[in-house]
């Protein structure tokens, strides 16, 4: 028996749901992150907020946690307050979310709210943990299929990313046997705010060019002029652009004929 203290580690469910068929399933994200607290060795502490669907919190439970806490919401309800009200009375060492949803606006912004709320620093992009003797080494996943490791102390709120390890299978003895405890929302749950959907519209036409087309793109027509005048424009562009000086074209006519009558 190991003399190494055990830690809570809870871990946010969500229902998913199957970009083809569209039938509800477990989340994949979150599925890694239950694999992620399972495989630690720490005590597991599940949660799902919102409207729940037994055979898929069922199918969480087949993954080898012995019980789902289900705070049960009414459809489009805000998860958050009544999320953070479950967890700061638990007071886990870590806090664990997919980072992404399948279901709702799946905008990843849950992990850092919650993390707001309990005053906990959050790590994202995660792909294993280790937490000993109350010290905690983090993996995380970098640019170029590369590992960051980066070490602290809980508690913490961190991101599971995708690109961690495969979750294991979800047994059917273990989801019969499993448990899930409801327990109703309490109070007054307000409405979670959502996007406004408008149908999309065609970019407005872009605005012409006015008069002054030497503003707007850096250069100037010039017509029906003399050869004189021709080359004063040429002149006062290569002024304008650094590469000669801002001199009359007859002035420099003049110099080119008193150096030719030396």
């Amino acid at each position: 028996m190991s003399d190494t203290p055990s830690f809570t580690v809870a871990v946010c469910l969500s229902i998913g749901r199957h970009p083809v068929s569209g039938r509800p399933r477990m989340a994949p994200c979150d599925r890694q992150a239950l694999e992620m607290a399972i495989a630690s060795g720490h005590h597991v502490a599940a949660f799902h907020a919102g409207p729940g669907d037994e055979a898929v919190l069922r199918d969480y439970l087949g993954m080898g946690v012995g019980e789902i806490s289900h705070l049960e919401l009414g459809d489009g309800a805000d998860i958050l307050a009544a999320l953070t009200e479950a967890l700061a009375a638990l007071d886990p060492a870590l806090v664990l979310f997919g980072d992404v949803a399948e279901i709702g606006p799946s905008s990843g912004l849950l992990p850092y709210m919650v993390a707001k709320m309990l005053s906990r620093p959050i790590l994202t992009s995660v792909t294993g943990f280790e937490l000993r003797a109350g010290e905690l080494a983090i993996t995380q996943a970098a640019a170029g299929g590369r590992r960051r490791l980066r070490r602290g102390v809980p508690p913490a709120v961190l991101a599971v990313s995708r690109s961690a390890p495969a979750p294991r299978l979800s047994a059917y003895a273990r989801a019969r046997t499993g448990k899930i405890i409801t327990h109703p929302a309490t109070g007054e749950t307000p409405a979670i705010t959502m996007p406004e959907l408008r149908p999309a519209k065609r970019q407005s036409a872009r605005l012409r060019p006015g008069r002054n087309a030497e503003a707007a793109t850096g250069r100037r027509l010039v017509e029906d002029v003399t050869a004189e005048d021709a080359a004063q424009e040429i002149l006062e562009f290569l002024a304008r652009a650094g590469f000669a000086k801002a001199l009359p074209f007859a002035d420099t006519q003049r110099a080119k004929n008193g150096n030719q009558n030396v």
